[in-house]
């Protein structure tokens, strides 16, 4: 039984170059954890703008559970086939 991490960073370097069929043979999960660390950046560049450009309009409370709520949802969906890792170790 081969890791589920098997030909991650191969996969990564073809969704860069936008071969995304290829990437899908190197790892079937490749895409969905390439688009979870994407997501996560463009939220972190969203949040950052919003936090600069009107800090005192947002509520920060609000704005945390929301990100972590997302952060969650997102990382269960793209690491779900990883997550029971120590049956590989």
């Amino acid at each position: 039984m081969d890791s589920p991490s098997l030909g991650l960073s191969r996969s990564f370097s073809e969704i860069v170059r936008f071969n995304f069929s290829s990437a899908k043979e190197l790892n079937p999960y490749g895409i969905k954890v390439f688009m979870f660390f994407l997501i996560q950046f463009i939220l972190r560049i969203l949040i950052s703008i919003s936090l600069h450009y009107s800090p005192e309009k947002l509520n920060l409370n609000r704005l945390t559970l929301f990100d972590a709520t997302i952060a969650l949802f997102l990382f269960i969906y793209s690491f779900w086939y990883f997550l029971p890792i120590w049956k590989f170790m």
